[in-house]
């Protein structure tokens, strides 16, 4: 090997053991230094289905056989929630469930509790205009 391609050798092999301390020190820090902060973000993210909505089917005379009907998904997110007792005691005999199960969801600090899976639309109604932070009421079509 002449000196030419020796130094070119050198420059290169340099040059690669330049860019992976760069790369190291990057995931060194995104790791390490900032985890705390990128588990927060991820820890805030939500995600959220949408349910395509059917149409009407109707026969060949027009009656109707299968129709829209909303049924509703009842979650919440208890780091959202600030007064866990009062929403506990609301929502306990509207959705049939303990005033304590619903308690213990709420109090757990997760970022995403179900309720209830399915609820008509009068329950849904009622529970729309309480406005509690964290309460999701999300439709389900059926």
């Amino acid at each position: 090997m002449n000196n030419s391609q020796y130094r070119r050798m050198l420059i290169i092999i340099v040059s690669l053991f330049f860019v992976m301390v760069i790369i190291v020190g990057r995931l060194f820090a995104f790791q390490i230094v900032q985890a705390t902060s990128w588990a927060e973000r991820a820890g805030n993210e939500v995600l959220v289905v949408d349910r395509p909505e059917r149409g009407t089917i109707y026969d060949r005379n027009g009656a109707i056989l299968a129709a829209n009907t909303a049924d509703y998904q009842i979650s919440v997110a208890p780091n959202l929630v600030t007064n866990a007792e009062e929403m506990a005691t609301t929502l306990a005999p509207v959705l049939e469930i303990p005033r304590y199960d619903i308690l213990n969801k709420l109090e757990s600090g997760n970022s995403f509790e179900m309720l209830s899976g399915r609820v008509s639309s009068d329950v849904a109604g009622y529970l729309f205009p309480l406005h509690f932070d964290g309460l999701k009421i999300n439709p389900l079509p059926r």
